[in-house]
């Protein structure tokens, strides 16, 4: 997350985990229609989002 002067920014890794290649979240495939790394990354935008919004707003 970097901060700029103009808000926050979040930089996304070109190459990361591929969440589908771990045992652990194997169970998890069965109950999405995407795969989960996608998934991942989307929820974490809107939830970053959503508490820098609520911390921006808090302080104004």
């Amino acid at each position: 997350m970097l901060w700029t002067g103009n808000g926050y920014h979040i930089c996304q890794p070109v190459s990361g985990p591929v969440l589908e290649e771990y045992e652990t979240f194997y169970e998890f495939r069965k109950y999405v229609d995407k795969d989960l790394t996608n998934m991942f990354i989307q929820f974490a935008e809107e939830y970053f989002t959503d508490i820098l919004l609520t911390i921006y707003t808090i302080r104004l």
